[in-house]
């Protein structure tokens, strides 16, 4: 890839970034737990662990082994990373090192709360959040542009063919059980205070999009039905026209405007009642869609 095309961003490492946005707004709630004065409840412990979780399974698993293979690739285009990339590298490795840490002091403190433990996870966590942004931003300003402007269309399609099919436990199109508390947490309300609306948690996204599927068909099947209107009237109208034109035909000047108006009319009372079937049968199909979101799962 030549300097001036940067602004191309593969596909891959646009899930890169994307996935650096997720793990940023994961740590910034970690922060925000740990920096709030009083005592971590037992609710804000199992948040934590869930947050820590996802931190060292996905990361690990997927998204560092990717950023890896596409370090290595950036070294053999630019030897002059090979610093930045080795740097990186161990990086990847300190992070799993730490979370793994961490997820047993949570555990340890979700046994038996002790005010030593305690702090040492707020500190442990606020020392992971620095390092781990640190981490990103450096990817996002450094190594990343270089990504984009030295490999070759064969280095993406290797990095991608690594990247095919893993699929995101949290973020993903499917939210794995051992995510759904954390995920539910992240559907809902910032403030969960208020009781009224404590139920919005209860809704699942892949819910709402079997809903959104439903509305969407709904929509097309709308929309197509009105495009076979018209089309039934441009044929028509056209046949008209040249029934007009030449009288010897089917129709005569006396009948040709009743016979075209009566189908007009009847056309637009099908087409309605076709639209109001199709509106029934989407309203149907989305309250089945919503209502039974998790049997779909």
């Amino acid at each position: 890839m030549k300097r001036g095309e940067g602004q191309n961003v593969p596909p891959v490492l646009r899930c890169l970034f994307e996935e650096h946005r997720h793990l940023a707004a994961l740590i910034q709630l970690l922060i925000e737990k740990v920096s709030r004065p009083g005592k971590l409840g037992r609710g804000d412990l199992y948040l934590l662990r869930d947050v820590v979780g996802y931190l060292h399974d996905y990361p690990d698993e997927v998204h560092h082994p990717t950023e890896n293979l596409l370090f290595e690739r950036v070294v053999r285009r630019n030897p002059d990373m090979e610093v930045a990339a080795a740097r990186l590298r161990e990086d990847h490795a300190a992070i799993s090192a730490e979370t793994a840490r961490l997820l047993e002091l949570l555990d340890r403190l979700i046994e038996k709360h002790r005010g030593d433990i305690e702090q040492e996870v707020r500190s442990a966590c606020l020392d992971f959040a620095g390092k781990q942004q640190a981490h990103m931003r450096f990817e996002n300003s450094e190594v990343f542009p270089a990504a984009i402007e030295s490999l070759s269309r064969s280095d993406w399609r290797e990095i991608e063919r690594h990247f095919a099919g893993a699929d995101d436990p949290l973020f993903g199109r499917a939210v794995a059980g051992r995510h759904r508390l954390l995920y539910e947490y992240l559907l809902g309300p910032a403030d969960r205070a208020e009781p009224a609306i404590a139920g919005i948690q209860l809704v699942g996204l892949e819910r709402m999009m079997l809903t959104a599927e439903s509305l969407e068909q709904g929509a097309r099947s709308w929309w197509a039905r009105v495009g076979e209107l018209g089309d039934e009237v441009l044929l028509e109208s056209r046949s008209t026209l040249s029934q007009a034109i030449h009288p010897d035909g089917l129709g005569s000047a006396v009948t040709l405007p009743a016979r075209y108006s009566l189908f007009l009319a009847r056309s637009f009372l099908d087409c309605g009642r076709d639209l109001g079937r199709i509106w029934m049968g989407t309203v149907v199909n989305a309250v089945k869609a919503f209502g039974t979101g998790d049997a779909a799962r």
